[in-house]
C-alpha cells in the first residue's frame, strides 16, 4: 500500500473517531442542558408556590385558622403535660368556631405543595425552607378537624400526605 493511501486511510480513521466523539459528547452536553432546564423548572415552579403563599384568600384562610390559638396559653398548657385525649379535645374545642372551608383552602394549597415536591416537580430544597414548618405546625394543629373533615367527605386518605410530609407531632 502507498505511502499516500496510508496516509490518507488513518486521516478517514481519526476522522470517523472524531465524529463519533463529537456525537457522544453532543448527545452528553443535550442530556445535561436538558437536566439543567428541568431543575430550572422546578426551582420556578416552587417559587411559584412560594409568591402564592401571599394570595389574599390563602392569607385570609391562614389568619382564621390563627386566630383562636392567640387566646391560649400553649406554654402553660404543655407544662402539665396534658395527655394525648386531652389535646385532642383541646384541639377541638379551641378549632370548634374555625370554618371547614378555611382548613379546607389551606389543606389544598399544603396538599399542593407537598404533592409537587414529592413528584419531582418543585426544588425539594425551596420547599422544605418555605413549607415545613408551615406545613407542620398546620396539620399537627388541625390533624383533629382533617379527620373529621375527611369523614365528611369520604375520603379516609385525607390529611395523609400532610402527615407523611410533617412528621410526628409531640
Amino acid at each position: 500500500m502507498p505511502a499516500v493511501s496510508r496516509r490518507v486511510e488513518r486521516i478517514r480513521v481519526t476522522l470517523e473517531c472524531l465524529s463519533y466523539v463529537t456525537v457522544i459528547a453532543g448527545i452528553f452536553l443535550f442530556f445535561v442542558q436538558q437536566r439543567e432546564v428541568e431543575n430550572a423548572r422546578r426551582v420556578e415552579t416552587a417559587l411559584l408556590f412560594v409568591s402564592l403563599e401571599n394570595d389574599e384568600a390563602y392569607t385570609r384562610a391562614r389568619e382564621t385558622l390563627t386566630a383562636p390559638w392567640q387566646r391560649v396559653d400553649m406554654s402553660r398548657i404543655m407544662a402539665a403535660r396534658p395527655s394525648r385525649d386531652t389535646i385532642h379535645r383541646l384541639k377541638l374545642e379551641v378549632t370548634r368556631d374555625v370554618p371547614d372551608a378555611s382548613i379546607e383552602n389551606v389543606y389544598e394549597f399544603y396538599s399542593s405543595v407537598v404533592g409537587c415536591r414529592d413528584h419531582g416537580l418543585c426544588d425539594r430544597t425551596i420547599i422544605d425552607q418555605f413549607f415545613r414548618r408551615g406545613v407542620s405546625g398546620f396539620y399537627c394543629t388541625y390533624d383533629v378537624r382533617l379527620a373529621q373533615i375527611g369523614r365528611r367527605l369520604n375520603r379516609p386518605d385525607y390529611g395523609r400526605d400532610l402527615q407523611s410530609y410533617a412528621g410526628s407531632c409531640t
